[in-house]
């Protein structure tokens, strides 16, 4: 399925496929949510079916804004589609040409021991 993505061309966002804006390494929007509790962080490891650095240990979650979408909706989407957590308030950090957001905020985690761990 195509995604439509943000991406620079020319000095402007236009919207482009996702696999096309990472195969031509064209600088684009990411957010990437780290969620911390009481001084640890929530990490999790890539999917192995990943095309991108599969397998990895990573941030708590990240992707790239679909055409449109606001950057903290974004990040929502992403807490509750990879992990099932909502309701966390979000601090917006800005880096680069990226989108960081950083939850403070600790609910209770549904646990899944296989895909968590605290560091």
């Amino acid at each position: 399925m195509q995604q439509d993505i943000p991406a620079w061309i020319d000095g402007q966002l236009r919207p482009m496929d996702k696999l096309a804006v990472h195969r031509q390494g064209l600088r684009h929007p990411a957010v990437s949510v780290f969620v911390v509790c009481q001084g640890r962080l929530l990490i999790q490891r890539r999917a192995l079916g990943k095309y991108h650095t599969p397998g990895l240990w990573a941030n708590t979650c990240c992707t790239h804004p679909v055409w449109g979408e606001d950057p903290l909706d974004c990040a929502h989407r992403r807490l509750e589609q990879e992990l099932g957590i909502t309701g966390l308030t979000l601090e917006p950090r800005g880096v680069n040409a990226s989108s960081c957001l950083n939850a403070r905020w600790c609910p209770n985690i549904p646990s899944r021991p296989a895909a968590r761990r605290w560091r």
